[in-house]
């Protein structure tokens, strides 16, 4: 599977205690914009995203989550599309899953649904939905889910909202 997150995402993500392990099973390709790199490393509100932050340098480190820069500039027609109602890391980090025809990755509904209209063909879920999809496609045991879920649910939970946010509950 191949995912391109936005910074959200990529933060749920790394709260993911098996992600490392997810990802050298070649489950997993990670490709990220600098920016949302950046993002998650300038956020500073607790010792947990510490902890997040140090898995991010770690997996950057490792070459397990690679990132590729994409300028807006010599994507005119997306970005003028875009722009008015996204902002500039979301508009990049949706063209460079086009370009990788990769997944986009993003926990924010407003972003899901301005995309949805914007660009039909792009392929997007959320963090919630990467845990489901591994869980269906056997990537995590039963007992490694709840796990998972028990230990991301400190970081991160689906909205009310959230198409699987029962789903997510009956994990708990």
């Amino acid at each position: 599977m191949q995912m391109t997150p936005d910074t959200l995402s990529l933060m749920n993500l790394l709260a993911v205690d098996c992600l490392p392990r997810i990802i050298e099973r070649g489950h997993l390709q990670i490709t990220v914009i600098p920016e949302v790199t950046q993002e998650v490393l300038r956020y500073s509100e607790s010792r947990m995203i510490a902890e997040l932050q140090a898995g991010l340098v770690k997996l950057l480190d490792e070459g397990q989550i690679r990132q590729v820069p994409i300028e807006p500039c010599h994507h005119v027609d997306v970005y003028c599309r875009l722009y008015p109602t996204l902002s500039t890391v979301s508009v990049c980090c949706a063209i460079l899953a086009q370009q990788q025809q990769s997944r986009l990755i993003s926990d924010s509904q407003k972003i899901l649904s301005i995309l949805a209209k914007e660009m039909p063909k792009l392929m997007t879920t959320t963090s919630v939905g990467v845990l489901k999809e591994w869980h269906d496609n056997q990537v995590l045991t039963q007992e490694e889910l709840v796990a998972t879920v028990h230990h991301s649910a400190s970081f991160f939970s689906p909205s009310a909202r959230h198409p699987l946010r029962h789903w997510w509950l009956n994990q708990l």
